[in-house]
């Protein structure tokens, strides 16, 4: 499971979490927020992989991608404090980051950079401001129960409220076997919120096993910081124990110690785990760049997406029948741009792609823009699949308007593509899109692969950004059809304007 939220960022007083799939269609107007949720998973990505806990850098290697450079542009204007907090969740552990920084700032201080095992029951809480290190054992749960709690009794709420309203329309005295029956329901669900809701608050607030801090080195890495703290409890536990051993009192520090010291092993589990999880993981940012029409691609053109993507696959010495090149000839007929490829470099500077298209051989730069745009989109992924294989690490691909230039047929066919390159090679996806035909496929997906009937799992998702209620998910029903309505300015569109045109026509 992944989740991204945050307060205090951009045009969001507070993003609620929300979870994200194997496959993530963000949609929206323009301006709704797609890209903040998209530079908030940036961030938070480079943050963890510095493995630092001093500072929270705007630049670094994504400078180009987030655009945001300073604390101040990254902090909402409607922000009533000078903190950005940010929480994000990957697996069964939940991260929770605070910042604040100076107004022109491109790093930010630290000030909380919390880490929950919701499955074992640790927290691992950095508070840099003040060169602190709390380990704690916290109420256990299941991810189920963490994430799903609220959401169901706000569910039920929503059903209290139609069966409150189906008995209220019932009269009695004249049908009381309809008004029992209306009765018990309301009674049913109103005794499982009550359950839900005790449940709750007693996990909010149960008390600890155990909490041990100490003052730590802000300068070292986190793996570092863990592993000095680690033997610093342990040598402390020592002390406390021969102490008791000689008389004196059990004190409440020692049970402390005692409760780490006997859990450690599962907590140095836990943290290793995460630290794996973090090292695993990789995203990947493909904006968009509009292809340029060039007949000689230079390597030294760093603005020119289509000549580094052509430069990186060239890089990557393939042969015909490998993994990968095979990728790029098997897409680049079916999105229409030809038959097989050429690349050749010349005096180590500049690249020229030729298409076979029937026999004859044809510039890239003398094809469509359509063409061009798929062929950028072939080869990054080409890149990224190598490059995958050969690491055996599956990244999440962020693709940003990726049906550019495409006209219908093809834009319908970029969800084939996402779904092949998931299935086959475990890589993850997050689409920034506009594409009404991209999202309708996704339906057919869901109702031809059963992906909404047990015990099968859907990896597609569809967030929906509105200007005005902010963004929610939108779930599919098992026939593909969605169970929520896009906001106006989607699905409505086509619609409307054929109804325009049908009572043109009648008149």
């Amino acid at each position: 499971m992944s989740k991204i939220g945050f307060q205090n960022f951009r045009r969001f007083i507070d993003f609620k979490p929300l979870e994200y799939r194997d496959i993530t269609f963000l949609v929206g107007r323009n301006n709704a927020g797609k890209s903040t949720m998209v530079k908030a998973l940036l961030l938070v990505n480079d943050f963890l992989k510095s493995k630092s806990i001093k500072s929270f850098s705007f630049g670094n290697n994504i400078l180009e991608d987030t655009n945001i450079v300073t604390f101040d542009r990254a902090k909402s204007f409607y922000a009533k404090d000078d903190f950005i907090s940010f929480n994000y969740q990957i697996d069964n552990f939940i991260i929770d980051i605070k910042i604040s920084g100076l107004k022109d700032a491109t790093t930010a201080d630290v000030h909380l950079f919390s880490i929950k095992d919701i499955v074992k029951g640790y927290e691992i809480k950095f508070e840099p401001n003040n060169a602190q290190l709390t380990i704690l054992a916290v109420p256990k749960s299941s991810p189920d129960t963490e994430t799903n709690l609220e959401s169901t009794i706000d569910t039920l709420k929503e059903q209290l409220k139609t069966a409150r309203k189906d008995l209220k329309a019932i009269d009695e005295s004249k049908d009381p076997t309809d008004y029992i029956t209306k009765r018990s329901i309301v009674d049913d669900i109103e005794k499982k919120i009550k359950k839900l809701k005790e449940l709750k608050k007693t996990q909010e607030s149960g008390n600890s096993v155990f909490s041990v801090s100490t003052h730590i080195e802000l300068n070292n890495s986190v793996p570092k910081i863990f592993e000095d703290f680690t033997a610093e409890m342990l040598a402390n536990y020592s002390i406390k124990f021969n102490e008791v051993q000689s008389g004196k009192k059990q004190t409440k520090e020692f049970g402390n110690l005692k409760g780490f010291k006997d859990e450690v092993f599962n907590i140095e589990k836990s943290f290793n785990s995460f630290i794996s999880i973090i090292e695993s993981f990789k995203i990947i940012y493909l904006g968009a760049n509009p292809a340029k029409q060039s007949a000689l691609f230079s390597i030294r053109d760093k603005n020119n997406a289509l000549a580094q993507s052509i430069h990186e696959f060239y890089q990557l010495r393939l042969n015909k029948g490998e993994l990968a090149y095979e990728f790029v000839e098997k897409w680049m007929k079916k999105f229409e741009v030809g038959e097989s490829f050429t690349i050749k470099i010349y005096a180590g500077e500049s690249y020229e792609v030729k298409i076979k298209i029937n026999g004859h051989d044809v510039h890239l730069a003398d094809m469509g823009m359509g063409s061009i745009q798929a062929m950028l989109l072939i080869f990054r992924l080409a890149s990224i699949i190598h490059k995958t294989n050969e690491n055996d690490i599956k990244p999440t691909v962020i693709i940003e308007e990726p049906e550019l230039n495409l006209h219908p047929k093809l834009q319908n066919l970029l969800t084939d593509l996402f779904l092949e390159v998931r299935e086959k090679y475990y890589i993850k996806f997050l689409i920034e899109t506009h594409s009404e035909y991209i999202i309708r496929k996704t339906q057919l997906f869901v109702k031809d692969n059963e992906y909404e009937i047990g015990p099968n799992e859907n990896p597609l998702c569809v967030i929906y950004f509105d200007n005005e209620i902010g963004p929610y998910g939108m779930n599919y029903r098992s026939d593909g059809v969605f169970i929520q309505d896009f906001g106006t300015g989607f699905f409505d569109v086509s619609s409307r304007q054929a109804l325009q045109l049908i009572k043109k026509s009648i008149n």
